[in-house]
C-alpha cells in the first residue's frame, strides 16, 4: 500500500517502531508542509494532489481530503519525534483501543528516528495552524491575497467583491467586509488585484534596497530572540521529572495488582503522584510550546532571507510566488497601506502614489 510507512501516521497509528525512508513517499509530505506554510489551505493542497493523481494513504484512484492534510501536517512523527501513548487498549480480550484522552500519562520522545522535516519547519506548521485558527474567520487561498489583507480602522479582513457583476463593467474589488455593515461603515479604500499587485512591486522594491544591511542586523536578532539553551536545559530537566513519575506509578500498579493492598491508601499514594505528574508535565509543555515558537521564528526569518537573498535585483512585475514567500499581511486604511513582512519588518506606503 503506498505511502504505508510515512503517511500511515496520518490514519493515527500509534506504532513504537523506527519507520523505514522512502523518499518518493518523503518528497510529498515535504511538498505538503511546504505549500501550507506558503499559504495554501488543506483543501488546496488535497485538490493540487488529486489533480495530480498522487496516492493517497488509502491507496491510487482515491481522492485527498482536507483532514487527511491537516492530520499529516499535524504528525510530529514526521518531525523525528514521537508522542508515546496516545491511545489506550480499554479492552484486553478484544484488544479495543481508545484515544487517550488524559486517563493516563502521555509523553514525548525527541530523534526517534529519521526526521522527513525538520523540527523547525515542523514547529513553524504547528505556529501557522495555531495562528490560522485566531484569525476568527475562514483562512482561504483560493487567490494570493485571501485572508493577508486587513482593514487599518476596524482589523476586518478585506474580502473579494464583484461590481456590476452582470454588465460590461464587471470588475473584482477588495475592501473590508465590514464596509456597509450597520455600526461599522468603514472609510478604508478599496483596491482592485492591480492596485495591490502595484504596491507590492513599490514596497518589495524600497525594502529590498537595504536588505544586505538588514539582514546582518537580523542575524544579531535572530539569535538573541531564538535562544533555547535554557529552555532546552529546563525541558529535560522536567522530562527527567515525568519519566521517574511515571516509573513510580507503574511501580505502584504492579504492586497492587500482584500484591493485596489497602486500596484507600493506594488511591492517595497513586492520586499524589498522578498530580506531582500532571504538575510536571503542564510545565513541560509551556517549556516545549515555546521551545516550538522560538524554532517556528528563527526557520521563518531564516527562510525569509533566504528568499530574499535568490532575488537578484528589484522586480518590475508582481510575482506571486515572491508575495507568499514575503508577506504576512497588509493594513489598509484611507490612505495608506502598512505591509508587513515574515520577517516583522514594516513597510508604510501611499496607496495613490505612483511611485517612490
Amino acid at each position: 500500500m503506498p505511502y504505508k510507512h510515512f503517511l500511515g501516521y496520518a490514519r493515527g497509528d500509534d506504532k513504537d517502531h523506527t519507520p523505514m525512508v522512502v523518499e518518493e513517499e518523503a518528497v510529498i509530505v515535504r511538498e505538503i508542509y511546504a505549500k501550507f506554510l506558503q499559504g495554501k489551505t488543506a483543501g488546496i493542497i488535497a485538490s493540487e494532489l488529486t489533480k495530480r493523481g498522487v496516492p493517497t494513504p488509502a491507496g491510487t484512484g482515491q481522492k485527498w481530503s482536507a483532514s487527511t492534510i491537516m492530520s499529516i501536517l499535524q504528525q510530529e512523527k514526521y518531525s523525528g519525534c514521537a508522542k508515546l501513548q496516545k491511545t489506550l487498549t480499554v479492552d484486553f480480550l478484544s484488544k479495543t483501543r481508545k484515544k487517550n484522552e488524559g486517563e493516563a500519562p502521555s509523553y514525548w520522545v525527541e530523534n526517534s528516528h529519521p526526521a522527513i522535516v525538520s523540527v523547525e519547519v515542523w514547529s513553524m506548521v504547528q505556529a501557522e495552524i495555531v495562528r490560522r485558527k485566531s484569525l476568527n474567520t475562514r483562512h482561504s487561498s483560493i487567490h494570493p491575497f485571501s485572508g493577508k489583507i486587513f482593514c487599518a480602522q476596524c482589523g476586518g479582513h478585506f474580502g473579494s467583491k464583484r461590481w456590476h457583476s452582470t454588465s460590461q463593467y464587471s470588475r473584482k474589488i477588495w475592501q473590508c467586509n465590514n464596509k456597509y455593515r450597520k455600526g461599522t461603515r468603514c472609510k478604508t479604500t478599496h483596491l482592485e488585484d492591480k492596485d495591490i499587485q502595484r504596491l507590492f512591486v513599490r514596497v518589495f522594491n524600497r525594502f529590498y534596497t537595504d536588505h544586505t544591511a538588514l539582514a546582518e542586523d537580523y542575524e544579531t536578532i535572530i539569535a538573541a530572540l531564538t535562544d533555547t539553551e535554557k529552555l532546552e536545559k529546563q525541558a529535560a530537566e522536567l522530562g527527567g521529572e515525568t519519566l521517574e513519575l511515571l516509573a513510580l506509578m507503574q511501580k505502584m500498579i504492579n504492586e497492587n495488582a500482584s500484591t493485596a493492598q489497602d486500596q484507600k491508601q493506594y488511591n492517595k499514594k497513586y492520586n499524589g503522584l498522578l498530580a506531582r505528574y500532571e504538575a510536571a508535565q503542564a510545565k513541560l509543555d509551556g517549556v516545549n510550546n515555546e521551545r516550538m515558537l522560538r524554532s517556528a521564528k528563527k526557520e521563518k526569518m531564516r527562510r525569509f532571507f533566504a528568499d530574499l537573498d535568490e532575488c537578484h535585483a528589484a522586480i518590475t512585475e508582481f510575482d506571486e510566488n515572491l508575495w507568499y514567500a514575503m508577506i504576512e499581511s497588509v493594513m489598509v486604511s484611507e490612505l495608506t497601506a502598512v505591509f508587513t513582512f515574515k520577517s516583522g519588518a514594516t513597510v508604510e506606503i501611499d496607496i495613490f502614489k505612483d511611485e517612490d
